[in-house]
């Protein structure tokens, strides 16, 4: 079964996976093919977070001058937890497809 084209406003990585995920799946329903798209956005919104919390630190000053955790390391979690989900409704083992 030919991979369908990714969907549009997926990272070129998330492209790369989508192609990826789908050739081990083999054979799919619509419905996988949302569930991969969602969980590849996810995928996305967590880069982006990690990306800005690498530039900024763990730590950033609030407008007091006090230390708090980065606002975006609630965000890298949660679209963390989405990819990890996706993977398990799939059922694919996280690491096979990302070697």
């Amino acid at each position: 079964m030919r991979v369908p084209a990714a969907p549009k406003g997926l990272s070129a990585e998330a492209r790369k996976l989508w192609a990826k995920i789908l050739g081990e799946l083999g054979e799919w329903e619509e419905s996988q093919l949302w569930i991969v798209r969602t969980g590849l956005e996810q995928w996305d919104e967590m880069q982006a977070a990690k990306a800005q919390i690498k530039t900024d630190g763990r730590l950033v000053q609030d407008r007091f001058g006090q230390w708090k955790a980065h606002p975006l390391l609630s965000v890298f979690r949660d679209n963390a937890n989405g990819v990890r989900q996706t993977y398990k409704l799939l059922g694919m083992d996280m690491e096979e497809v990302s070697e």
